[in-house]
């Protein structure tokens, strides 16, 4: 039953056995380290035992009570190797066997502890402990164990449907599986056979969080640590649900407590690093990062959340290292190889930089945008697939989409017959602009037969932007507005005139992202925005998508600055219709949204309002765009300070 491996003999050289003196005495010494155990003296009962077998190595009776005094201080090691030395004696002992199954599952060797609990199963098929700790064995080797753990359990909850130790392995396996429906109710029941136990509320309110019942979360969350204040786990959880809730200052509270007590928890540091870089407390979060890779410094979720933390104070390059050392501690950290592909780019490292963008498709949040297709995928370098039908899907936002439609017309060039999927609100720009390459609608079924390769529109760029000089063949203007409305729009702005009113420049405006990562970063008051643009001759025209009708009008109360609103056109539903207001304007200055991609695809002059960092697409330092020429990039110097921005808008048009 047992292999080589388990037996490591004490290293106390054994005495002979000879006189009864010597037995009366090793008596004497068993009774008092009994006492000594008996009563918690756990420390001084384990130097009782080892004097005994220094007396009498053999001496079976103190090898398994040392055996399990070392297990009950956590020394599993020693109380492995004190059980296999007893079990070469007492083979039989099928306690002695369920101890050293325990042990081995201390000690993380799950695969031999489950073979000791099938035998134990094997030979007392209705004792429910060695049933229990059989599903437990399986439960922790691993995902692709859980469907025996399942089984073992299960048998268990048969034999004892109330045990509470077979209804919390039980409920633990339904936690790891995100089984929540199916944990509730038997945590439910174990919070009624032990409500002192403070892991059941904790793990009910785990439950109810997954199932997106916050309320009843943070009920249990709080009773956890009513019940046991030096719980860091309840104080991590209900920080993540305090995060969630966008009550940052008490979730970053919650992860100093579960630190306090738990200098190790990896997964807190990893949280409040993040939430501290989006509340912009960027030296703090490093603080706390290198604290914790002073602890642990083989971890890569600690330097993948160091190279965040870099990449949000604009540190590239710092970033960039952090990265790779992530990738190193971990080859296939998939959100490092991706973050470390955006910041190459922003660097214009372009080659490498798509070849790590590739990894996306690793990241969970990208796998549902992937195509399901059976179809291979389309390279530019396959001469065999020039006669491909090719369809390309789009991936991402409507920025995006349009940012990587300058890429459309080249691979036109190189196959048969191109289809794009596309945002909906995009098909009539599209179509007017490519007239030979077919567009659907995102989210169309396409039938696998009507295409022979595929390529998601964000793959593009690895075949044609690999250098600075590729962006040469970037097409200028290549979305084109409908001419007519674009003629009826300009026409319909001089109803905002009074007759003696002068226009040079008619301006649309758009001051906010709706980003959910870095929206707050991009964005800015309008009542600021306004101020900078005000000059003699200067029209203002909302491009700003969603109600801002409160905004403007507080603006013109404020400033006396009437932005105009063209109520012909939806900002948000009617690209096309925005599109042509863009081409009926002179000028457009926007924060980065979408607006700066659809008014650069038409060509537009347009002044680019950038935070500190920018996305990866702005580059660094770069004053215009290699995406759209006729874009001019206005950088802030600083984090969250607009004003150098804001005096450069001033003396554009207050003094062209």
């Amino acid at each position: 039953m047992l292999t080589s491996s388990f037996a490591a003999p004490f290293s106390r050289a054994p005495a002979v056995l000879a006189a009864p003196s010597l037995e009366a005495r090793i008596n004497l010494l068993l009774q008092e380290a009994g006492r000594l155990h008996q009563v918690g003296e756990l420390a001084q009962a384990r130097t009782h035992y080892l004097d005994i077998l220094a007396l009498s190595g053999e001496h079976p009776q103190a090898l398994f009570l040392l055996a399990l005094v070392c297990f009950q201080l956590g020394d599993y090691g020693p109380a492995k190797h004190g059980l296999n030395q007893y079990l070469k004696q007492s083979s039989q002992d099928l306690t002695a066997w369920g101890l050293l199954g325990q042990c081995l599952l201390a000690l993380g060797e799950h695969a031999s502890a489950v073979e000791i609990f099938k035998n134990l199963a094997y030979l007392e098929p209705t004792c429910v402990e060695h049933v229990t700790e059989l599903g437990r064995a399986y439960r922790g080797w691993g995902a692709a164990h859980w469907d025996l753990a399942q089984e073992a359990l299960d048998t268990a909850y048969l034999l004892s449907p109330h045990d509470e130790k077979v209804l919390g392995q039980l409920s633990e396996l339904y936690l790891q599986e995100h089984r929540f429906d199916l944990a509730r109710p038997l945590l439910e029941e174990l919070c009624t056979i032990d409500p002192l136990n403070a892991q059941y509320p904790l793990n009910l309110g785990i439950v109810h969080h997954g199932l997106g019942q916050s309320d009843q979360a943070q009920l249990n969350y709080r009773l956890a640590m009513e019940l046991n204040r030096a719980l860091p786990a309840a104080h991590y959880n209900w920080g993540v649900l305090l995060q969630e809730r966008g009550d940052h200052a008490m979730a970053i509270e919650q992860y100093r407590c579960a630190l306090q007590l738990d200098p190790q928890y990896e997964e807190v540091y990893v949280n409040l690093c993040v939430l501290l870089g989006q509340t912009q407390s960027f030296e703090e979060a490093l603080q706390w990062v290198g604290h914790a890779l002073e602890k642990n410094a083989h971890s890569d979720e600690l330097y993948f959340c160091q190279g965040l933390v870099l990449e949000r104070m604009g540190r590239t390059l710092e970033a960039v290292q952090s990265f790779e050392k992530t990738i190193d501690l971990n080859p296939n950290h998939a959100k490092a190889h991706w973050n470390l592909g955006l910041n190459e780019l922003r660097m214009g490292l372009f080659e490498r930089g798509w070849a790590e963008h590739e990894w996306r498709w690793q990241v969970d949040s990208f796998k549902p945008m992937a195509l399901r297709t059976s179809q291979p995928e389309w390279s530019a370098r396959d001469i065999a697939q020039a006669q491909h039908r090719v369809l390309v899907w789009a991936e991402q936002g409507l920025g995006d989409e349009v940012m990587f439609a300058s890429l459309l017309p080249e691979t036109r060039k190189k196959v048969k017959h191109l289809c794009v999927l596309v945002d909906p609100r995009l098909l009539g720009v599209m179509k007017r602009s490519m007239p030979d390459i077919e567009f659907l609608p995102r989210g169309q079924a396409v039938d696998e037969r009507h295409y022979d390769s595929h390529i998601s529109m964000g793959s593009l760029p690895r075949w044609y932007r690999n250098t600075v000089l590729s962006f040469e063949d970037q097409p200028k203007g290549y979305l084109l507005a409908d001419p007519v409305r674009v003629q009826v729009l300009r026409q319909g702005l001089q109803a905002f005139l009074t007759p003696h009113e002068v226009v040079t420049c008619w301006v649309g405006v758009s001051w906010r992202s709706k980003s959910l990562e870095s929206g707050q970063s991009r964005s800015l008051d309008l009542v600021t925005l306004a101020k900078a643009l005000h000059a003699p001759g200067v029209q203002l025209v909302n491009l700003q998508y969603g109600n801002v009708d409160d905004e403007i009008e507080a603006c013109f109360e404020q400033t006396g600055i009437r932005v105009h609103q063209v109520k012909a056109v939806d900002n948000f539903s009617d690209i096309d219709g925005l599109m042509a207001l863009m081409k009926a304007l002179d000028a457009v200055v926007s924060v980065d949204n979408v607006t700066v991609h659809l008014s650069g695809a038409l060509h537009q002059p347009v002044l680019a309002l950038l935070p500190h960092p920018s996305d990866w697409r702005w580059m660094q330092g770069a004053s215009q765009s290699p995406w759209y020429p006729s874009v001019q990039l206005l950088r802030q110097k600083t984090t969250g300070d607009w004003t150098p921005v804001m005096n450069t808008l001033v003396d554009l048009f207050k003094h062209p």
